[in-house]
């Protein structure tokens, strides 16, 4: 069986990597922040203490941190998975990235022998903990069978996007989408309150109707109206969107709608609310509409 390293065990990585080691898999596991050790024995993961030692030691190495740059530095770096895998590992690149970054970390790989897969995931954390994530897979075909079983552990739909890049290119596009709806569904949502009209039955009517999004049948009923986070950062987001509109000006597409919802975005970011959940992306529409709309259930 392979040797599972994992390297990033934040609010989706820990889950991932518990569902491997549920599984049967042989999983070791590294994070920057020493305190992410907590509980990993319980579940049958070995914490180790750097990455090389996660690189000498293992046959496939996940990254799953929070950004592309992040993955350079763990692949390229004095101590990183290029210096010190041995010919023959896989990489299983899973963090949300910029395909140009995942290209070119590819080429510098292939020379060292070593292969790497993008494989970004989508479904947030309830997903992860369920292993029902959607997965996006690029690279070469005939090196996904080896990590297909991986991947089966941790989602439910695994779906091969094409060459190398493509994967996270997928996940930029659903993300850019997933805060275009948010934000349009928020705005629809203060409408709704300092016109008077009930903003729950607002949503109740668009699960159903032609202006659905997961923002509707998901985001403000399941957390946003009960004030749960969802358990990922307008930061992170914020940075998707951004990348989201590097790529589709190095792709040449317009990007009229992305501009807008980025500056949307970027307005949290600027205003200080960038390490929130992102739940608290509606307190700029709470203050334009005047009244409240996260946690609005728990006033009844």
């Amino acid at each position: 069986m392979e040797k599972i390293g994992f390297i990033g065990l934040g609010n989706m990585g820990r889950p991932m990597a518990f569902r491997l080691a549920a599984r049967g898999f042989n999983v070791q596991a590294y994070d920057i922040r020493p305190e992410a050790a907590h509980d990993l024995e319980k579940a049958g993961i070995v914490w180790v203490n750097s990455i090389s030692e996660i690189a000498k030691t293992s046959n496939v190495i996940i990254t799953m941190v929070v950004k592309g740059e992040q993955v350079r530095q763990i692949m390229l770096g004095s101590d990183g998975i290029l210096k010190t895998a041995a010919a023959g590992a896989v990489v299983l690149e899973m963090t949300s990235s910029n395909p140009a970054i995942t290209r070119e970390l590819g080429l510098t790989a292939v020379e060292g022998g070593v292969h790497l897969i993008d494989a970004p995931v989508s479904g947030g954390v309830e997903a992860a903990q369920k292993g029902t994530l959607t997965i996006m897979v690029g690279g070469d075909e005939n090196l996904i069978d080896r990590v297909r079983p991986l991947l089966m552990a941790m989602g439910e739909r695994i779906v091969y996007m094409g060459s190398l890049g493509s994967g996270h290119a997928m996940k930029l596009m659903n993300n850019f989408l997933s805060a275009t709806t948010l934000a349009a569904t928020a705005e629809v949502v203060a409408l709704a309150r300092k016109a008077g009209i009930p903003a729950e039955q607002v949503v109740e009517v668009l699960q159903t109707s032609t202006g659905t999004s997961d923002a509707a049948t998901r985001k403000f009923p399941k957390h946003i109206f009960p004030d749960k986070e969802i358990g990922f950062t307008i930061d992170i987001m914020h940075k998707d969107v951004k990348t989201y509109l590097q790529f589709a000006e190095k792709t040449e597409i317009p990007s009229f709608v992305s501009s807008a919802v980025f500056q949307l975005w970027n307005l949290h970011i600027i205003e200080g609310r960038g390490q929130k959940d992102a739940t608290h992306f509606v307190e700029l529409f709470e203050h334009w509409c005047g009244s409240k709309i996260r946690g609005i259930t728990k006033e009844q």
